[in-house]
């Protein structure tokens, strides 16, 4: 049969609120105060929270991540498991609405706004902590801004007028081959399942010593659906259709956390499956120098007819000693199993990763030599006074998207070095800038894969920073799937061609669809929006500014043609890169000739630059230059401050034209 379901939106929102569609957050706040930072790929614990293990999971395009602790309440629904919906959460800005029930006759404290019909409180969690605790409420829901998404056969919802959030439904049911029903009661919509072929799978757990265990907790999700699935907290038993699932479980005990996971299930009739902790190996590494954990990932991703499922388990330092894994089932060559240790040692950086084919991880026992290691140092500017910074790193299947969170440690002052070994794994690097004022600038290296035994010299956050296209693996920057069309243009890359983003004091982005305006967004390089069916050109325009030396206007027209797409499609969109020699603080000097390499970063097609010019008084005026072997021969004028660049490149179906002002300084 196939499910429908009603949610309700917007107890704390206004109309326009609830239909508008912000920017991605880049910290995201869970109900239990951890925060997750999304441009990072790192999570932030709460105070006192600092060796809590999370659990990641993707399911249905969203992604989830769950601490430990509060997996138990999400199994029992007294948590809304979208509270732990990052992929929905970062549409918010910030903000996490909840409404929160309190068992009748209960007098709540929190404040809010108060919702009398079902003895609830309505309110912004990030902003106000929930008083007394996850345990002083009934039930905890996400106040979601999306509407009702509603199949045919749905004809009224009738939400009371009195603020409270409960829902009248009625819904005509039409005829499909696995039937289906619509039952609604106050806040949350029944799912009725007309039991198509079902059956009663039990989950038992036993702790190291053999015994029953205290503490066990699963949940499955059903890959042909994306579905989850979570086990009766009392009894262990959940009720399944017949077919194909993936499962992962904890045996908690004193000191000891083991993660059990069969990610090959088939369920063909009732069966108990047992989270045996005896089965479970422990996780050590020893490397060649004393070091510190920053993070340990476990986990395992499992690709179904194109779809990826993953899920991951990870702690924030601490050691590793208390974990054990283990994999049940058979082998798939749909699954790859991973684990991944992150170090620091004194101002240098390690990162271990192994990747195995056919099943999650089973324990791993490895002695790393530094001839077992590839080295990588970063060149990058020393900071400034009063700067900060914090760098992230994340690994993947060699080839593969990055799906994993990483650490987020802060950047030690002079030249860092970085080791990365194991099997099987690329690497990503972020870092983020700070001022005084606060974040500066957020900049990401594509993956890379690492030889054993290599060195490696990469720049990191040199100028000229413009806007730049690097490689992505899955999702690509700026792409249209249907008739949604997703914009992001990175403004702020660096001279190597890194992803990167700045805040801005002004910015606006347009989208025109045969020279009419479809969409105009008041952010730097981003718009979200439904287009018309069909082939159309279109014009992107966007423009920012910000307060600083470098870059401090960067602008760009964009023309392409575009139809609707039957999968996500990378839209054909090329920037111009420059990369001239420039010292730490990004000067030149003055009076004196430049030859600055100039070239193009394409994420579909190909372009090639058709005309460059110079500004020497901040874009006020401009003079053409030529391109002579992929370079601008400069001549500086002794009195001249800063270089404005300014380029056009064309190529089969698509245009650009690009301004970065201050694209370097002169001294």
């Amino acid at each position: 049969m196939r499910l429908l379901g009603v949610v309700l939106a917007g107890a704390l929102l206004t109309p326009a609120q609830a239909h508008a569609a912000p920017p991605p957050a880049t910290t995201i706040t869970l109900i239990t105060g951890d925060q997750v930072l999304t441009s990072q790929r790192a999570v932030r614990p709460a105070p006192g929270r600092e060796h809590v293990s999370f659990t990641t999971y993707t399911a249905q395009g969203h992604e989830f991540v769950v601490p430990d602790d509060a997996l138990p309440m999400v199994a029992n629904g007294r948590l809304d498991e979208r509270l732990f919906d990052v992929t929905e959460l970062a549409t918010y800005d910030g903000a996490l609405p909840v409404i929160v029930t309190y068992p009748e006759g209960t007098v709540s404290t929190q404040p809010g706004v108060r919702l009398r019909g079902i003895n609830g409180v309505a309110f912004d969690a990030a902003k106000t902590p929930l008083a007394g605790g996850l345990s002083s409420a009934g039930k905890i829901w996400l106040d979601a801004r999306r509407r009702a998404s509603l199949d045919r056969g749905v004809r009224q919802i009738n939400a009371l007028a009195d603020g409270s959030a409960t829902a009248t439904v009625t819904a005509g049911i039409a005829e499909q081959p696995d039937g289906g029903a619509v039952v609604a009661s106050g806040l949350h919509t029944a799912l009725v399942d007309l039991e198509r072929e079902s059956y009663d799978v039990k989950i038992t757990g036993i702790d190291r010593s053999g015994a029953t265990a205290s503490s066990t907790f699963a949940f499955l999700i059903d890959v042909d659906t994306g579905a989850r699935v979570w086990p009766d907290p009392a009894t262990g038993v959940a009720r399944l259709a017949k077919g194909r699932y993936l499962l992962t479980g904890s045996v908690l005990s004193t000191g000891t956390h083991d993660v059990i996971s069969y990610p090959d299930l088939t369920i063909t009739g009732a069966t108990t499956i047992t989270l045996d902790a005896r089965l479970a190996k422990p996780v050590r590494v020893t490397l060649p120098v004393p070091a510190r954990l920053s993070l340990l990932q476990t986990g395992f991703e499992r690709v179904v007819n194109g779809t990826s499922y993953t899920i991951g388990n990870f702690s924030v330092g601490g050691d590793i000693d208390h974990l054990g894994v283990a994999s049940l089932g058979p082998d798939s060559a749909e699954v790859t199993g991973k684990t991944a240790t992150f170090w620091t040692a004194g101002a240098d950086f390690y990162g271990l990763a192994w990747y195995q084919r056919g099943h999650a991880p089973n324990g791993l026992t490895k002695t790393v030599l530094k001839r077992n290691l590839a080295t990588v140092e970063v060149d990058l500017p020393p900071l400034k006074d009063g700067q900060s910074a914090t760098v992230g790193h994340t690994s993947a299947p060699e080839g593969r998207a990055d799906r994993g969170y990483g650490p987020l440690d802060t950047l030690a002052p002079g030249p860092r070095t970085e080791y990365y070994g194991g099997e099987g794994g690329d690497w990503s690097r972020r870092l983020n800038l700070f001022g005084p004022n606060g974040n500066t600038s957020t900049l990401a290296t594509p993956l890379r894969h690492y030889k054993p035994g290599r060195s490696y010299v990469e720049h990191l956050d040199r100028a000229v920073f413009g806007p730049a296209l690097p490689e992505t693996r899955d999702t690509p920057h700026t792409f249209r799937t249907g008739d949604l069309m997703h914009v992001t243009i990175p403004l702020y890359g660096d001279n190597a061609g890194n992803e990167g983003y700045s805040p801005v004091s002004s910015a606006r982005t347009t989208v025109y669809r045969d020279d009419v305006k479809v969409a105009e967004t008041p952010e730097a390089g981003r718009a979200l929006l439904a287009v018309e069916p069909g082939a159309a050109d279109y014009r992107v325009e966007t423009t920012a500014g910000r307060d600083t030396p470098l870059s401090s206007k960067v602008s760009g027209v964009w023309t392409f043609r575009s139809d609707t797409t039957a999968k996500q499609t990378a839209l054909p969109l090329s920037v111009i890169r420059y990369t001239p020699q420039l010292d730490d603080d990004g000067y030149a000097a003055a009076g004196r000739m430049l030859a600055v390499p100039v070239s193009v970063q394409s994420q579909a097609g190909s372009v090639r630059i058709t005309s460059a010019e110079v500004s020497y008084d901040g874009g006020t005026t401009w003079r053409h230059t030529p391109v002579t072997h992929d370079r601008l021969l400069l001549a500086h004028p002794a009195n001249a401050r800063s270089v404005s660049l300014r380029a056009k490149a064309a190529g089969p179906g698509q245009t650009v034209e690009q301004t970065v002002i201050d694209a370097y300084l002169l001294r």
